[in-house]
């Protein structure tokens, strides 16, 4: 992919075109670099992701994204000031934040939401009576433990299968899904809200979460939605 960033610190710019080069060379075919946002939008560059520094003081980076030659754009909003990030979700359709503190940590989430392949082709495999049942992770909201079966509750019903919760969540952890409690994996996709005791998904049922997952669901809720 081709690449701009903007930043006008030219430390932090650097940085970031190095760990894009050294560590993502194989998905990345150019990086082009601009300190000053002015002369990135007369240069009309053409590139497949653009890396917005938020504070810039010719124009800042939520300014420089509303631009019309950017409509449509996969923006990545940079900044040393996590309490921007929050301002640039609200105001941008930015595809996700990268803090110039937790520069290659969040970097990772990026470019792995960017390389790796979608998740709507996987699926559980569920024997019945009559056949089998293939249950798409797209299509699944939680999955819940009792005794040795798990019951795979989907938008199209719920499904019962003989398989330990522990082994099932290692299939799933690397597509969009968290054990949020001992006995329940919920797909972060379908998060509407994250209490103190409990989740409340998009159709308002609910299933609980322990307290010492809140922190880490929340997080990866967070990166899951680009934030």
């Amino acid at each position: 992919m081709k690449i701009v960033i903007v930043d006008d610190d030219n430390n932090s710019l650097e940085r970031l075109k190095n760990v894009l080069v050294n560590e993502y060379g194989d998905f990345v075919e150019s990086v082009e670099s601009y300190n000053n946002p002015l002369n990135f939008i007369n240069s009309k560059s053409e590139f497949d992701l653009l890396f917005l520094d938020i504070e810039m003081p010719q124009m800042t980076g939520i300014e420089l994204s509303k631009n019309k030659l950017l409509l449509g754009a996969n923006i990545v909003f940079v900044t040393a000031k996590e309490s921007l990030v929050f301002d640039a979700y609200n105001e941008t359709n930015a595809i996700g934040f990268i803090r110039k503190m937790h520069l290659k940590e969040d970097l990772s989430i990026i470019m792995q939401k960017l390389t790796s392949k979608d998740t709507s082709s996987k699926a559980i495999i569920v024997k019945r009576e009559k056949g089998i049942v293939k249950l798409l992770y797209d299509d699944i909201l939680y999955i819940e433990n009792q005794s040795n079966d798990i019951i795979i509750h989907t938008r199209h019903g719920n499904y019962t299968k003989r398989y330990k919760i522990s082994d099932i969540e290692k299939e799933l952890m690397d597509s969009g899904f968290i054990r949020c409690h001992l006995g329940f994996i919920v797909n972060l996709r379908f998060i509407e809200y994250i209490g103190d005791k409990d989740i409340t998904l998009e159709g308002g049922e609910r299933i609980p979460i322990s307290r010492k997952r809140i922190k880490l669901v929340k997080e990866k809720f967070l990166r899951i939605n680009g934030v």
